[in-house]
């Protein structure tokens, strides 16, 4: 599979515009505002936006994460205001209206995408609608988070607290946050230096139990999250594999059907293994790092136990786009302009592995 195509060459080549249904009015509870951001993440913006108007940061709701490299528009409340400063000039607030109940975590309906992507060998012809393996993006797995959460899980909580502070002392040092998909963490670049060498040191005096428990729960939440991901994309990919016998393979070990997927595969689901939901071939996945479904009760850190729930296998794009010229500073290779609409909680980089997988069986 051609793995050398680029994205997110600059903050425009990535476009976001969060789909959510608002029912705004003159007055209510909630001022509703429209946050437009280039080269910030979600969490940085509401972070600045909370410390220039004396907000704690959970008084700012919204519905998702939104990438940092990137242009996106996204929408914020807060509670009984009609104005918010920003000292920003990659942040634009601008106010919408009112209304009764906050935007909450999973509010949105979707994303639109609007994105380029360079150093392309072939242009790509796509479907307006097309199926694809509903994989966990990049973005779950950066650093060490996986090993982070399997380490966790074994109880392994020493090796946790090293892995943990190192990445924590890295992110810190380089004033840059953690980005937790689905919770919205701010990781806090604060500018301590200390986050790496005070890991060690706990593990050192046998506490690094006790440094996990002085991190916050969303953060440890995320690193389960990550080793959970990665069983989700096995057996995705597995599956992927044993239907599809043109698939190819990426880089990354993901195999995707140069032939798409057929239309009824939408409502298949595959397990996100945690407790309660642990069968067939997940219980032979786990075995393999020591694990089974009570691994997932963590006594010592009861707020980061993590029940299992289905997600679908496969999943729908909508009003497709594909556009493709030939790059003129680049000859030889394409410069591809893709649209496309996905539901909450898929990927647009991963939509992107899949079209370039269909678009190479037809070149």
């Amino acid at each position: 599979m051609a793995d050398g195509y680029v994205i997110k060459e600059t903050p425009e080549d990535f476009v976001v515009r969060e789909d959510l249904a608002l029912d705004l009015h003159e007055t209510g509870a909630y001022g509703i505002f429209l946050l437009q951001k280039r080269g910030v993440s979600t969490p940085q913006a509401v972070a600045h936006l909370a410390k220039v108007n004396s907000l704690q940061q959970r008084a700012i709701g919204y519905a998702g994460n939104k990438d940092a490299r990137a242009v996106t528009e996204q929408h914020i409340s807060v509670k009984g205001r009609a104005k918010l400063r920003c000292e920003d000039e990659r942040i634009t607030v601008s106010h919408l209206g009112f209304a009764d109940e906050p935007i909450t975590l999973g509010s949105n309906k979707g994303n639109r995408f609007t994105i380029t992507v360079r150093n392309v060998a072939a242009a790509v012809h796509v479907a307006d609608e097309f199926m694809f393996p509903n994989y966990f993006g990049e973005q779950r797995f950066v650093g060490n988070n996986r090993e982070i959460g399997l380490a966790i899980l074994q109880r392994r909580f020493g090796d946790a607290a090293v892995l943990a502070g190192a990445t924590r002392g890295r992110d810190e040092r380089a004033g840059q946050e953690t980005r937790d998909e689905e919770a919205g963490l701010a990781a806090g670049a604060d500018g301590r230096e200390g986050a790496a060498g005070s890991a060690s040191s706990a593990v050192t005096n046998g506490d690094g139990l006790r440094y996990l428990q002085s991190l916050p729960k969303r953060r440890l939440r995320m690193y389960v999250h990550a080793y959970q991901s990665g069983i989700f994309n096995a057996l995705l990919a597995e599956k992927v594999r044993r239907i599809a016998s043109d698939a190819v393979v990426a880089a990354d070990g993901l195999a995707y059907p140069s032939g798409g997927v057929q239309f009824d595969d939408v409502e298949q689901t595959l397990p996100l293994p945690g407790f309660g939901l642990v069968y067939g071939p997940v219980i032979q996945a786990l075995a393999a790092d020591g694990l089974d479904e009570r691994s997932f009760v963590i006594r010592q850190m009861p707020g980061i136990s993590e029940e299992g729930v289905e997600r679908r296998a496969f999943c729908l794009a909508k009003d497709v786009s594909v556009i493709a010229a030939v790059d003129e500073t680049d000859p030889g290779t394409w410069v591809l302009r893709m649209e496309f609409w996905l539901p909450k909680g898929s990927y647009a980089t991963v939509a992107i592995a899949a079209m370039m997988a269909i678009g190479e069986k037809s070149a």
